[in-house]
């Protein structure tokens, strides 16, 4: 429940506040603050009710509480994908999310290595990837990850000499 407060005006003065929304609550379509129920016009970043003549009371209407969003991230072979530390994949509407695309094992970012949040490309920033402002539920895709390349190596033993592959690889 809410608190209520009062504060002494002095009759034919006026009467200055700002309201705060809280951090997951914005105003509605239908938002609007009122003094004994007349509709006050936000000026300069406050109201005012000008000179006081009665007990006011204050109102305000259409506060609603912000939406929250999915951020999925993907799977897949040869890359992991996190949150950055401090971010979860629930957001609230409006705020950032912020995560990171690491390519593992014996994969590598190839030519065409892309992240993607619904469709659109991220430009990678200090190790990782941001989506701001989120105003809808993200998809990320990453793509062009690529196994890294395999070779043979070949050899044969000699006259006075063998070739032996040291511990871990393979020898016929």
């Amino acid at each position: 429940a809410a608190e209520g407060y009062s504060s002494p005006v002095t009759e034919g003065n006026d009467f200055h506040f700002v309201v705060t929304l809280g951090g997951n609550y914005k105003e509605g379509a239908n938002f609007k603050v009122k003094a004994n129920g007349v509709e006050l016009t936000k000026v300069g970043g406050g109201y005012v009710i000008e000179n006081i003549t009665a007990n006011q009371e204050i109102t305000v209407e259409g506060v609603v509480e912000k939406s929250t969003y999915t951020v999925t991230l993907p799977t897949g072979t040869g890359f992991t994908a996190v949150p950055a530390a401090t971010f979860t994949t629930t957001v609230v509407e409006g705020n950032d999310f912020s995560f990171v695309v690491s390519v593992v094992g014996n994969y590598r970012e190839g030519a065409n290595f892309k992240v993607k949040a619904n469709g659109v490309e991220l430009t990678k920033v200090g190790g990782g990837y941001t989506i701001e402002n989120i105003t809808a539920n993200q998809v990320i895709t990453v793509e062009g990850v690529e196994e890294l390349p395999k070779y043979t190596v070949t050899w044969t033993d000699g006259t006075g000499y063998q070739i032996t592959a040291a511990t871990g690889y393979t020898s016929p």
